[in-house]
């Protein structure tokens, strides 16, 4: 991720640095492609945040949920299962530099459901 938005922008400033026009058409596709992947960025980070923060939202009330005498049965110690395996995900993807960016920090916090 960091390499990537590295050579994007190494390419925006080739492109400024050289006054791209159309007489170098590889440069300016070259300039197309990093605005391209720097706009899908701008846009890209803050989705799968807010689509975290949902669904921790939905962990928490699946945790805030009474528990009655279905609790015990197999579709909710699944649901549960499914849960706990996409908040180890998430925590595994936090604690790595490539990927910290688009998990918020509060998933560490975050306690297995029981």
């Amino acid at each position: 991720m960091q390499i990537l938005l590295a050579i994007v922008v190494v390419t925006l400033l080739f492109t400024f640095w050289f006054k791209v026009s159309n007489e170098s058409p590889t440069a300016f596709l070259l300039a197309v492609a990093g605005w391209c992947c720097l706009i899908l960025y701008g846009i890209g980070i803050p989705l799968q945040r807010m689509c975290v923060q949902a669904q921790l939202q939905a962990m928490q009330a699946i945790a805030d949920t009474p528990r009655g005498p279905d609790y015990d049965s197999a579709a909710w110690r699944s649901k549960i299962a499914d849960c706990n395996a996409q908040l180890a995900q998430w925590r595994y993807y936090n604690r790595n530099p490539v990927f910290d960016i688009f998990i918020p920090d509060v998933v560490d916090t975050t306690e297995f459901l029981k």
